[in-house]
């Protein structure tokens, strides 16, 4: 084992196993909510998941959690914010990248993905369960239709042109996961996709906090929707995997390594005194962002 990626529920409540963790593995990535920051000290990479900002933020999360977590993390090198974009967010976008990149934080992106039983529903036109579909727009869910995954792709390019220190992205990719036909060839019979890279493996275990295997789950994620899955570790796993679709052509295989520079950003924290996560009194000394 040479790579940890601890989430599910929230790591930072655990940081004893995440310090024993790092005792073992020198690389590795936590899955966080941000509300509780994590040791300076810890070597890992940080995601950060964010919905929404302020009361937008508030009305899909339950709490305004991202204007918490940016105080948690400023000038963190270690930290990036991960916005999942939906139906209701995409609009945010610009804000956001501005708001992170003024408190020294790196954002990257994800998308809604619907469980099997979100997915049943919308098929059944029972989209106005409320105990189900507690967010719904007339009806609606929070899936991004065709125009919405054209928009999304267009506002996350102008945020990478504009913030290309912040918005750790890549246009290669922008462009390959917003294509309309989906991420996956998916089994009709089984469900599952035949080209995900993120499947478990004998190379790619899972593990509970017990240190029990966790069996033979298709993936970190297994009751989501392989059809419509658009999750962005899962995503970055798959598209590197097929290496095959981008030796075409010079540009083809440029745009490849141009994902990959993409995915070590994301993955992996720099080495280096210069890198190193600050206690908060030793940080600068700005105020704490409010979220718009």
């Amino acid at each position: 084992m040479t790579y940890g990626q601890f989430g599910g529920a929230e790591p930072a409540l655990r940081q004893d196993v995440l310090r024993a963790a790092a005792r073992h593995l020198t690389r590795g990535l936590v899955f966080s909510n941000g509300t509780i920051r994590l040791d300076p000290a810890l070597p890992y990479a940080i995601h950060i998941s964010v919905w929404g900002l302020g009361e937008q933020g508030a009305r899909l999360r339950g709490a305004d959690v991202f204007t918490k977590a940016l105080r948690n993390y400023r000038d963190d090198p270690r930290a990036t914010f991960v916005f999942t974009l939906n139906a209701e967010n995409l609009e945010s976008v610009p804000e956001l990248a501005r708001l992170c990149a003024e408190a020294g934080v790196r954002v990257s992106f994800s998308h809604f993905s619907p469980t099997l039983e979100y997915s049943r529903l919308l098929d059944d036109a029972q989209a106005e369960k409320g105990d189900y579909f507690r967010i719904s727009r007339d009806g609606g869910s929070l899936m991004l239709d065709r125009d919405g995954l054209a928009r999304a792709q267009d506002l996350i390019a102008a945020a990478l042109d504009a913030y290309p220190e912040t918005v750790v992205y890549s246009h290669a990719f922008n462009r390959w996961i917003h294509r309309p036909e989906g991420v996956y060839d998916v089994d009709p019979q089984t469900g599952l996709p035949a080209n995900c890279g993120s499947r478990v493996t004998t190379h790619y275990r899972h593990f509970h906090t017990d240190m029990t295997d966790a069996g033979d789950a298709k993936c970190c994620t297994p009751n989501i929707d392989c059809r419509t899955c658009r999750l962005y570790a899962q995503s970055l796993a798959s598209v590197l995997h097929r290496v095959q679709e981008f030796t075409a052509t010079e540009a083809s295989f440029s745009d490849w390594l141009d994902i990959w520079e993409h995915w070590r950003r994301l993955f992996l924290v720099e080495r280096g005194d210069a890198l190193v996560a600050r206690p908060p009194a030793e940080r600068a000394g700005r105020q704490p962002l409010a979220a718009a």
